[in-house]
């Protein structure tokens, strides 16, 4: 564990140096293919069509369709609106490094191209990337080093709309008897299903609409270390991150309610950062390692943007690129900034190689929490056992490497936003009886000075294994990941001012198993094949949810017969489970005057009534 840096995982990054001597250059390429593996099973249009008959029947109407009609449809077929919307994607990537250097400065420069486009038709991703270092030894105890990455991604139609305007889920709902090209050879993009879904057309949600998401980020990071004596050393770094996106929306006519739309989104933000490190490392009497770090080191971040949506577009045709021609909607502006200042300790000790230990503590102050609760302790502590090491079972010679792991740290989470302890209105629009409106300000969070540091306890078990020698290598391990103090955006009733409030709200539990296994079945100068199978089984538990009952997220599918959202916050139950009614199937003709107790005929949906009240709802 790393203490809070570490609250969603670590992933060690090496960069890729250059080597001394002859410049390299190397090209990779790789080409890929994507497609969704199976999809929904549905009823054909034919069948499709005798069932809204009978339900027609069961309700006591006219039949939608004829008997030409069905017939029609059973022997042409109907729509597949699955496969209409759904793509075989053949991405391409390529990277071009050079390196090289001199017996006191090494270099690498490499750029990269990837070109992937989604299975859903008219998405697409694109990104550029280059990235360069430079290293170099300027004495005996001077060094100096700086690396500069940088790159620019385009998304095209990947922020797939939530709920009704979804196309994956309209393909599921919309009723495979509308065509999909109308008389003239065009996609039919009628609004609506006249005997299906309530949503728009499938097709048109992904033609008619457009989200662009533009990324552009460049980071530079430059450093000085000195040797001080021959294993101790001190490393000062700093570094700027800058990065600005933009995102741009626009809706036809055809999936608007409201005359086309258009949004349109930017921000920017620049971190700054400062690292300070002391190391030590020394073997003694040629069995004794010794690792000592203390490190501090300081952020800052900055982050600035505005967004503007426009309806009822005069000219839909010019999307976001004029934004006067149709009603404006409120604009919004914002800035914000966060601190953290971090000291951190660790010491790792081996005794020839067999018998490992490391321990470390971490002191996170972050300026997003207030008063007393700026400041995070995060310890832990881990043991290893090399068994291979040890001489009964080098002469066995069946593994490689055999090592048993245990480990315990706390990690912390600040994941919230620079003045969420702070109330904040939002812009309103007030109407009054004569039906005027006038502009007005609303709450939009709740204060609370007592939010603080969300802390995570794991504990791991691991056994690793690589076996001789036929390349083949297996880990196991069983963690339990206990959380506290989860911070969570709580909603609040209107009636104690609406808005929202963040929250430390429980205890969340996760354990589970993690199994790897891989294999180098052939290994050489030319060609290599390397093999790799991961299972994972996680068990995840709400433990307690402090004062606040049922928590439900926001709505993100639609509402229906209830507007409560479809994802609960239950003690007992996993993070993100499904609420809503239990569907029982539908009426049938002979429950006839059960299904009146609930104003239902036969053909409706039917739903349990788990309190016996003859009420659904």
């Amino acid at each position: 564990p790393y203490g809070s840096r570490g609250s969603n995982g670590v992933i060690i990054i090496t960069t890729k140096k250059g080597s001394k001597g002859k410049t390299q250059l190397s090209l990779t390429s790789r080409l890929s293919s994507s497609q969704v593996i199976k999809t929904y099973d549905k009823l054909n249009a034919g069948d499709y069509a005798e069932t809204v008959n009978a339900y027609d029947a069961a309700v006591g109407i006219n039949p939608y369709f004829t008997a030409d009609q069905i017939n029609g449809f059973k022997t042409n077929g109907g729509t597949d609106w699955q496969k209409e919307i759904y793509q075989k994607a053949l991405g391409q990537q390529y990277e071009l490094g050079i390196d090289g250097g001199t017996d006191k400065t090494s270099y690498h420069i490499s750029g990269s191209y990837q070109d992937l486009p989604g299975v859903i038709k008219n998405s697409f991703y694109k990104f550029y990337s280059i990235r360069s270092n430079i290293n170099t030894q300027l004495s005996n105890k001077f060094s100096t080093y700086i690396n500069f990455n940088g790159f620019i991604r385009n998304n095209t139609n990947t922020f797939l709309n939530a709920g009704q305007a979804n196309p994956v889920a309209q393909s599921i709902a919309w009723s495979p008897t509308v065509p999909t090209f109308d008389a003239n050879g065009y996609h039919n993009l009628v609004k609506s299903d006249p005997i299906g879904s309530v949503g728009f057309n499938p097709i048109a949600e992904i033609t008619e609409r457009l989200a662009k998401a533009s990324n552009y980020n460049a980071n530079i990071m430059g450093g000085l270390l000195y040797k001080i004596i021959p294993d101790l050393s001190f490393n000062v770094q700093y570094g700027v991150n800058y990065s600005t996106s933009e995102y741009k929306n626009f809706g036809d006519l055809n999936v608007s309610p409201e005359g086309g739309y258009t949004t349109r989104n930017t921000g920017t933000s620049i971190g700054l950062q400062n690292t300070n490190t002391l190391n030590y490392k020394h073997t003694f009497n040629g069995d004794h390692h010794l690792d000592v770090t203390a490190v501090l080191e300081v952020q800052k971040n900055t982050w600035e943007g505005f967004n503007v949506g426009i309806n009822h577009l005069i000219y839909p045709s010019f999307m976001w690129n004029n934004l006067a021609l149709g009603t404006a909607q409120q604009p919004g502006s914002g800035i914000s900034e966060s601190a953290m200042v971090s000291l951190f300790g660790r010491v790792s000790y081996a005794y020839k190689d067999k018998y490992l230990f490391s321990g470390t503590i971490r002191r996170d102050a972050a300026s997003v929490f207030r008063d007393n609760n700026k400041v995070g302790y995060f310890p832990s502590l881990s043991l290893g056992w090399v068994i291979s090491n040890e001489q009964f079972m080098k002469d066995l010679n069946a593994f490689k490497l055999l090592k048993l792991r245990g480990s315990w740290g706390l990690t912390g989470n600040q994941a919230v936003g620079a003045y969420s302890t702070y109330a904040t209105y939002k812009s309103a629009t007030a109407t009054y009886s004569n039906n005027s409106n006038v502009p007005a300000i609303e709450i939009d969070r709740s204060e609370n000075k007592d939010l603080k540091w969300e802390t995570t306890e794991q504990k791991d078990l691991d056994l690793d294994m690589q076996f001789n020698p036929i390349g083949l290598h297996a880990s196991v391990d069983y963690f339990v990941k206990d959380t506290r103090d989860l911070l969570f955006w709580v909603g609040l009733p209107m009636f104690s001012g609406g808005g929202g409030i963040e929250k430390n709200i429980g205890e969340v539990t996760n354990k589970g198993w993690e199994l790897s296994l891989g294999a180098t079945p052939v290994s050489s100068h030319n060609f290599s094949w390397n093999t790799e199978f991961n299972y994972s089984v996680v068990n995840n538990k709400i433990v307690k949810l402090t004062g606040e009952g049922d928590i439900f997220d926001d709505p993100d599918i639609g509402w229906g017969m209830t507007s409560l959202p479809e994802f609960v916050l239950r003690e007992g139950e996993s993070m993100g489970a499904f609420w809503g009614y239990q569907y029982l199937g539908t009426w049938k003709p002979k429950d006839q005057a059960e299904a009146a107790k609930y104003g239902a005929v036969p053909g409706d949906s039917r739903y349990a009534d788990l309190n016996g009240d003859n009420t659904i709802g």
